[in-house]
């Protein structure tokens, strides 16, 4: 009497005369009470983990009756944590999130889901999955609100827990774009690779940040007046100075071998035949991560590992790097503004 047992005996026969939910009110009202008998001579249909399954039916039940707000405000918790189960957790993590929103689940998850975790001593995919999602809704919702203060203080929190996840990290780098900071979110674009589910928000936001660029940003070369070269140096992927000639006939940027070496740059096309000046030539073609000129960076640059005859340590600019701006060349000034596109 007055323990858990009597409590789950009086609920399992709770059937004319009550609603579901006030059976599953008295359910967890039974674990909020002390067991008074020993696992041994507790009846099958007493244990626990039988509860549980009625539960899970009555939490179904509710939930396909749009009863999503009464649920949720039924469990707190020190229940879950007393309850221990970690599918009954995500259905009524579930009715939170509908209830209270996103953060509040995901608070729920950290909170009760860890700590029946640690109890039941490994990782639950399914929970983790959950987490993730409703981490990446938390902060689309705060994007399309345009919550940045907020939002960027989530991208912290979700970003401690899934630093790999592209989805999150995208997020992040549109809310940094939303605090006016172009250049770091540009940063955070192109410092890695999306899936193709993600590829038309990656190229949109790509876009966004162009534009901006485009109106803030201008990279003016200057050159001897009349000169028929134009001479530019440029810092490659942040830690080699390499000295370019602008050749709007080369279609492709080059780099000599000793810049691609000290970078260890990675071949991607494998070699190809080039014609050049000199003859055919097989040059590697490697991705540059980053050239910039006169703080202005451009990101993911496709080039030639190709040795200039009689110039060597000298690369080209070709149109693959040029072509990402309008080009005002006046030879007579000695200047040649590249406004991004």
């Amino acid at each position: 009497a007055n323990g858990r047992e009597e409590k789950f005996a009086r609920a399992l026969v709770m059937q004319k005369g009550y609603t579901g939910l006030e059976q599953l009110a008295a359910f967890i009202e039974g674990f909020r009470l002390q067991p008074k008998l020993a696992a041994e001579d507790t009846p099958d249909y007493l244990m626990p983990e039988e509860i549980i399954k009625q539960m899970h039916i009555l939490v179904t039940n509710a939930v396909n009756s749009g009863e999503l707000n009464r649920i949720a405000d039924m469990f707190n918790g020190q229940v879950l944590k007393s309850i221990g189960d970690i599918s009954l957790l995500m259905d009524v993590v579930r009715a939170i999130a509908h209830a209270r929103g996103f953060e509040a689940a995901v608070t729920e998850i950290e909170d009760s889901g860890r700590y029946i975790t640690r109890k039941l001593g490994h990782e639950f995919p399914a929970l983790n999955a959950l987490h993730i999602k409703y981490y990446q809704d938390w902060l689309q919702s705060l994007v399309s609100a345009g919550a940045v203060d907020e939002g960027l203080q989530a991208y912290g929190l979700a970003k401690a827990y899934y630093p790999d996840d592209p989805y999150i990290h995208l997020l992040g780098a549109e809310l940094t774009l939303l605090n006016g900071d172009w250049k770091e979110a540009e940063r955070m674009l192109y410092m890695r690779n999306y899936p193709p589910a993600y590829q038309d928000r990656y190229e949109l936001l790509g876009l966004r940040i162009s534009e901006i660029k485009g109106q803030e940003e201008k990279i003016v070369v200057r050159f001897p007046r009349g000169s028929s070269t134009i001479p530019v140096t440029a810092s490659v992927n942040g830690t080699i100075r390499q000295n370019f000639l602008v050749d709007t006939g080369a279609s492709m940027v080059t780099i000599p071998s000793s810049t691609a070496d000290s970078l260890g740059l990675e071949v991607v096309h494998g070699q190809r035949n080039l014609s050049t000046a000199g003859g055919i030539v097989k040059v590697r073609e490697v991705i540059i991560h980053s050239i910039e000129i006169n703080g202005q960076v451009e990101y993911d640059v496709g080039a030639y590992v190709l040795d200039l005859p009689g110039r060597p340590g000298l690369g080209l600019l070709g149109l693959n790097y040029l072509g990402r701006f309008r080009m005002d060349l006046k030879p007579e000034e000695g200047t040649l503004v590249l406004t991004p596109r």
